[in-house]
């Protein structure tokens, strides 16, 4: 349904069990914390040197987690170029008749303006193709985004504070509270 209020085409329910997976990467991400701690406790290796290890591990569990919703986007942009010319043809015989009723009529309109829904309507009109020309080609939205990578990056976080020096960490600290 393109005027679907998730702009997802009724699909975004899809998302919502998508996010469910983050438990998994934020495992895996304690398996990579682990290892990049024994590395840099007993074998003394410098946190810069598993700087793109942690980053690729973010990305790529960003790519795992939503690749599957993108194999939703044929049929997506395929409902919303059908809504949008379906919407398109309904919006502009309605604009048609409402012009032709109140803007160019002939003589005095056959109604009082004032109290007719012929106004609400247009404007209901006017949304509901907004609903479709708003509509995602797939059930991916920044929020779902940002909570996989804040799930795959959380237990990165400890090493970063493990491997940075303790003077670096509070200028930085003082940096963000004054």
């Amino acid at each position: 349904m393109p005027t679907h209020p998730d702009h997802a085409a009724g699909l975004n329910f899809l998302a919502m069990a998508e996010k469910h997976f983050g438990i998994l990467f934020c495992a895996l991400g304690c398996t990579l914390a682990g290892r990049v701690a024994n590395s840099m406790l007993f074998e003394r290796a410098p946190l810069s040197s598993f700087k793109s290890v942690m980053a690729g591990f973010v990305v790529m569990s960003l790519i795992v987690g939503l690749l599957p919703l993108t194999l939703l986007a044929p049929k997506l942009i395929k409902v919303r170029k059908a809504g949008l010319l379906a919407y398109g043809r309904l919006a502009n015989t309605y604009t048609e008749s409402f012009d032709g009723k109140w803007v160019h009529c002939a003589g005095p309109p056959p109604e009082p303006l004032l109290g007719t829904g012929d106004i609400q309507s247009l404007a209901d009109m006017g949304n509901s193709f907004a609903f479709v020309e708003g509509m995602r080609i797939a059930p991916i939205s920044r929020k779902l985004a940002l909570q996989i990578v804040g799930q795959a990056a959380i237990p990165l976080v400890p090493l970063i504070l493990l491997g940075t020096p303790a003077p670096q960490l509070i200028r930085a600290v003082m940096k963000m509270v004054f």
